[in-house]
């Protein structure tokens, strides 16, 4: 049985005319963005009291970083810093000109020229998302 599959699978190849490659393997990106956690807040870092269990398995599963430098101290423009790869003083959302949160009811935000790291994972086929807080204001 198994040589007649092999067979198969190499007349398949041969009649199609070139080998078939597999499809690429992507990995799942998955970025916890947040606000006030210290880095031994969560278990895997060494907190005895906290629980984190889908967290710990994530990392367990992944790869964890443990370094981080944040752009900006308040979250506004360190979310703009994390969704583009860039200062975020070179887009008009450092936090000297951004002293609140950008909310639906101020004009402006986060550029739509501005490229992010969702738009290209989508680029190349990824699905993307975002849950909780945004706070990046609305463009057209």
């Amino acid at each position: 049985m198994k040589l007649l599959l092999s067979l198969l699978y190499l007349l398949s190849l041969v009649s199609s005319g070139k080998p078939q490659a597999p499809p690429p393997v992507r990995p799942n990106v998955v970025v916890l963005f947040v606000d006030d956690l210290g880095y031994g807040d969560l278990p895997l870092y060494g907190n005895p009291v906290i629980q984190t269990p889908h967290i710990d398995q994530l990392a367990q599963e992944g790869l964890r970083f443990t370094s981080w430098y944040s752009a900006a101290a308040i979250c506004t423009p360190s979310r703009a810093a994390l969704l583009s790869g860039r200062l975020p003083a070179r887009f008009g959302m450092d936090d000297s000109v951004v002293r609140v949160m950008v909310t639906a009811q101020q004009s402006g935000g986060y550029p739509a020229s501005e490229l992010s790291i969702a738009e290209a994972l989508k680029s190349t086929g990824y699905r993307t998302g975002m849950t909780g807080k945004w706070h990046l204001g609305h463009t057209k």
